[in-house]
């Protein structure tokens, strides 16, 4: 009971000190509560061409991109240097992926990115909605094309080949907003998409021989 009282007293002297200074009373609306949410800023794209001399290869990007190198084993006896090159803008992301495998390991053949394919379809994208795949030339070697949706908000150009001891991926990666279709996406941004995949250039000399 004493407590009680005590906290009764508390209150009522602060009570009355508060009506003793007469301190104006602050109105807390809704609209001093919700703080505006900014609107995501559009970057302006910039293509410019860029040469990484380590991978012997150029490409445009539309801003400039960031490069990971990292080295890992595929399996006990095979040592594979991985180098990443992307570039996120706005909601699209463009990457190239280059894996050096050491001499010996891979078959000395221009048409081995048809097989990386067949084992890119059957494998890695067992699991995701591959709506479209085709085979051509780039120059002597073969490169194979994937169009697939990880998920229905998105799709993904996917180009393999290899050239020599390296593996190339080059990839491009919309979003879809509804109600926008793939097609629409792709059909959209082909510019893009053809500006990308068609400034590849390689210094390798199997390749240029």
């Amino acid at each position: 009971m004493l407590t009680i009282i005590l906290i009764l007293l508390s209150c009522s002297t602060f009570i009355a000190a508060q009506q003793k200074t007469k301190a104006p009373v602050k109105r807390i609306t809704g609209r001093t509560l919700i703080k505006p949410i900014p609107k995501p800023k559009v970057e302006v794209e910039n293509w410019k061409e860029f040469e990484f001399k380590d991978l012997n290869l150029k490409l445009i990007f539309p801003k400039e991109p960031t490069v990971t190198v990292s080295n890992y084993s595929e399996t006990s006896r095979v040592k594979v240097k991985s180098s990443v090159i992307q570039s996120f803008i706005n909601t699209d992301y463009y990457m190239v992926e280059v894996r050096e495998y050491p001499a010996g390991v891979l078959p000395d053949r221009t048409d081995l990115g048809e097989s990386y394919g067949a084992w890119l379809r059957n494998y890695v994208l067992s699991g995701v909605n591959v709506v479209g795949e085709n085979t051509f030339n780039f120059g002597a070697y073969k490169m194979v094309e994937f169009v697939y949706q990880q998920t229905p908000n998105d799709v993904l150009i996917h180009r393999t080949m290899v050239v020599g001891t390296k593996l190339y991926q080059i990839i491009i990666q919309f979003q879809i907003k509804n109600p926008e279709t793939f097609e629409q996406v792709i059909a959209k941004n082909k510019s893009k998409i053809d500006k990308f995949f068609l400034s590849l250039e390689l210094t390798e000399e199997q390749f240029i021989s």
